[in-house]
């Protein structure tokens, strides 16, 4: 591909680096919902204030949710960002990215203390870690 002028610059990204993994899975999501979105059109024409949530993988949609239950965007907004923290660290060349979505496993062997300290009541962080042990197969339903 020829360089346009743009004001970017290609670059090469190590196979495996986080900007190749984030890379690899937006490119793989905007695809999956490239086909999904012609279904949508008719819905989506009557009704075009809605939100749809999005995330790459279902135990991080799952969360997201959770937090979301009865508090304004913005303090779903916040306590997302927080639970960040929960995720491996990475190394990008966004000054913002420092750490890859939390995973069930780490989730799980938490205590509903380490969770709550986000700021969330305990009742939800009882909900986060029973959804990644469930996902994973550690709790009784």
């Amino acid at each position: 591909m020829a360089n346009t002028g743009a004001p970017w610059r290609w670059a090469t990204i190590a196979a495996g680096s986080a900007c190749h993994i984030f890379l690899r899975r937006t490119r793989c999501s905007y695809l999956a919902n490239a086909g999904a979105a012609a279904l949508l059109a008719p819905s989506l024409a009557l009704n075009p204030d809605r939100r749809v949530p999005g995330a790459f993988d279902a135990f991080e949609l799952g969360v997201s949710a959770i937090i979301g239950q009865q508090v304004t965007m913005k303090a779903a907004i916040t306590v997302n960002s927080r639970f960040a923290a929960f995720g491996e660290p990475c190394e990008t060349p966004f000054r913002d990215l420092t750490c890859y979505a939390a995973q069930p496993d780490s989730i799980a062997s938490l205590t509903v203390d380490d969770v709550a300290l986000l700021g969330m009541v305990s009742a939800r962080s009882r909900a986060i870690i029973s959804y990644a042990g469930v996902r994973w197969g550690d709790a009784a339903l």
